[in-house]
């Protein structure tokens, strides 16, 4: 093979490579420890932060999670031990307000949300539960638009009941966001905010202290390659054509 043959198919594969995004796990929250705080993501991208801010008083209990090891259905890499977030009306805890924000130096398209979410039923009264609906919203930020409904969920099955199947594989939920965002670049410096609003909680006399279970929550996204790359491979494919011309 002559050397015009081998370089051409190379420059070529390299800046394919280089042109497209390259996948990334943007923040993932999955081994939850009690806090006053908000709750920081367990493991995040490089020059990103993210958080989750709980209305209310939230709580963490080591005895309910989802034990499928992925965020959602098919993103793994989830822990698999007993903790999670419990949402009930009784510590008013009914808002998830979730911050990402970019400072990695580069363009990153946020491109899906994933989580694991289980109704829980009251074992003395079976028409007592604890929050069986939610509203996934894009709320503000460098994503848009703006106050975009993601998703309404209502009269979700209810997982668990008592103390069973309080370990055990969550439903699954996966949302991809350009489905619903026309733009999905957070821009370096920027910040974007979700919000999760959980209703359906039975008015009983067990009804307000019972918990659902919220569980393995992550966003992946994509990071944009630098110009300066592409504008690099760009110009050395100019100037092999240039060479084998001049030739």
């Amino acid at each position: 093979m002559t050397l015009h043959k081998f370089c051409l198919p190379l420059f070529s594969a390299l800046f394919l490579q280089a042109a497209a995004t390259s996948a990334a796990t943007i923040a993932t929250w999955d081994n939850w420890t009690d806090t006053t705080d908000t709750y920081d993501a367990d493991s995040f991208l490089a020059g990103f932060s993210a958080s989750i801010d709980v209305s209310g008083t939230s709580s963490i209990n080591t005895g309910f999670g989802s034990n499928d090891g992925t965020f959602g259905e098919n993103l793994p890499g989830a822990a698999t031990n007993a903790n999670s977030l419990l949402l009930s009306e009784r510590n008013g805890s009914n808002t998830l307000i979730i911050t990402l924000t970019n400072n990695s130096g580069l363009d990153v398209n946020i491109d899906s949300f994933h989580f694991d979410f289980a109704p829980r039923e009251n074992a003395i009264d079976n028409n007592e539960h604890g929050y069986d609906a939610f509203t996934l919203t894009y709320t503000s930020g460098g994503l848009g638009p703006d106050s975009t409904a993601i998703d309404n969920k209502t009269g979700l099955p209810l997982v668990i009941f008592g103390g069973t199947n309080k370990f055990s594989d969550y439903p699954d939920y996966d949302y991809n966001l350009s489905d619903d965002l026309s733009d999905i670049t957070l821009g370096n410096g920027e910040s974007a905010i979700f919000t999760m609003e959980f209703s359906g909680n039975t008015n009983g006399t067990e009804g307000p202290n019972t918990s659902s279970v919220i569980d393995n929550m992550a966003f992946q996204g994509s990071v944009i390659p630098e110009p300066s790359t592409l504008i690099l491979l760009v110009s050395s494919l100019m100037g092999y054509t240039f060479y084998r011309r001049q030739r």
